[in-house]
């Protein structure tokens, strides 16, 4: 067969095939269909690995061993083995997109996949399917939990899921040892309802409360000295306690509005002091019901 100035020799070579020779074939070359045993292209070493075309899936197909292994298609790209990749980065994902290549999956140790978006990852699962966001997680349908569900601890022990719009009127569920609380944070109309009470936390030091401390015993067992506690910028539904240990003494103080009670007192702060013997303490608990100001609910022992 000729082709301009170069010349192909086509016929028996060896064991069987064909051989060119020459310069480059403008025309198709053809083939039959082949097999995953015979396949239409294959090697002189490895005569069942190869391409060929499966007639059946309308795909061009890989063989390995005489097995397909691969069926590339007009629509997608199908494996019947396993396909293993490298491990990848968070910056870098194994399975990433064209128009997101920071994007995507990977394993950031063994037996862990992880997900990243725009090079951070922000979930992790572990090799007992545990999983770890490292960032917000939104739903928009039902979650079901069929076992335990475990919340991470906040630094006073306690942990909380919020619901709703956050700024505006957001519902916090709080979970701490077995105990937990429902509280729907609203602007006067929406009240808290309490499930089940929280375990006493204890602190040394001054310490400022946020929203996610509603409900919280606090006391001051330990403490050297007084410890104040600052309760958060009033908001209807908020409610606090405390309790001071024998011989000690603590403050309670609103960053805005007054604290109203016990009796006829009012203002910013209320000082809580335990009895000389040592089964002697005082307890104050405060509510917030109109967002400006807070409430004395339940005073026993010394409160000025």
């Amino acid at each position: 067969m000729a082709q301009g100035a170069s010349y192909y020799f086509i016929g028996p070579t060896g064991t069987g095939g064909t051989t060119f020779t020459g310069g480059a074939i403008t025309t198709p070359i053809t083939g039959a269909n082949g097999t995953a045993a015979a396949p239409t292209y294959s090697f002189t070493n490895a005569s069942n690995y190869g391409w060929y075309y499966d007639s059946g899936n309308s795909a061009l197909a890989a063989a390995v061993n005489g097995v397909e292994t691969t069926q590339l298609r007009s629509t997608d790209l199908r494996s019947t083995v396993p396909f293993l990749s490298a491990n990848g980065t968070a910056g870098a994902p194994a399975f990433s997109f064209t128009s997101s290549a920071t994007t995507g999956m990977y394993s950031p140790a063994a037996n862990q996949l992880g997900f990243a978006t725009n090079g951070v990852s922000f979930l992790t699962v572990d090799a007992s399917g545990n999983s770890t966001f490292s960032a917000g997680a939104s739903f928009t349908g039902t979650i079901r939990s069929y076992a335990a569900l475990f919340i991470n601890y906040n630094n006073n022990g306690n942990g909380y899921l919020t619901f709703g719009n956050e700024a505006a009127s957001p519902a916090i569920v709080r979970i701490a040892a077995g105990k937990y609380q429902m509280q729907d944070f609203g602007t006067g109309t929406k009240p808290g309802y309490i499930l089940q009470g929280f375990l006493p936390v204890s602190k040394t030091a001054n310490y400022t409360l946020t929203f996610a401390d509603m409900d919280v015993h606090f006391n001051n067992t330990g403490a050297a000295g007084s410890v104040a506690f600052t309760l958060p910028t009033p908001q209807a539904g908020f409610r606090a306690h405390f309790v001071c240990t024998a011989a000690q003494t603590m403050t309670v103080v609103t960053p805005s509005g007054s604290i109203f009670g016990p009796g006829t007192l009012t203002g910013a702060t209320r000082t809580i002091s335990g009895g000389v013997a040592s089964s002697q303490y005082s307890s104050f608990t405060v509510e917030c019901h109109d967002g400006t100001n807070y409430v004395a609910v339940a005073i026993s022992g010394t409160v000025t």
